[in-house]
């Protein structure tokens, strides 16, 4: 994480949902807030997620049976996938980054398009809604 945001004083609890082309997943995870940002933790099984979000930049990672840490910019940037079958390097092209905070919740979506000569072009999805438990 970038040691220049100042870390929030009191984390918020949050029940976080998160769309996927099968079911929505249902999870509790924590909310910091900054003085140019938040970072939103939660975890699905055995994965954990972190999402940390500036005007400038948004980025995405993941911990467990696969692991990321994509940044999504206003330019292209890179990220590395690890999955049990190796590593695959790949280019990363932003299409949406849109959040929306209210006094009760925290709505994420974000799209993106990642492209490698092995895998491909496979564009990404990611809608996250939290709601605060204060």
């Amino acid at each position: 994480m970038d040691s220049t945001v100042p870390r929030s004083t009191v984390p918020i609890p949050v029940a976080v949902t998160v769309a996927s082309d099968k079911e929505p997943v249902e999870c509790s995870g924590i909310l910091k807030e900054y003085s140019h940002g938040f970072e939103l933790g939660f975890s699905i099984k055995n994965d954990k997620f972190s999402v940390l979000h500036t005007a400038e930049s948004t980025r995405v990672t993941a911990a467990g049976e696969l692991s990321y840490d994509i940044q999504l910019m206003s330019g292209e940037t890179s990220a590395v996938l690890e999955t049990p079958f190796g590593k695959i390097r790949f280019s990363v092209k932003t299409l949406v980054r849109d959040i929306v905070r209210s006094e009760n919740s925290l709505k994420i979506l974000l799209k993106y398009i990642l492209f490698s000569e092995t895998a491909g072009e496979i564009e990404r999805t990611v809608d996250i809604a939290a709601r605060f438990l204060h």
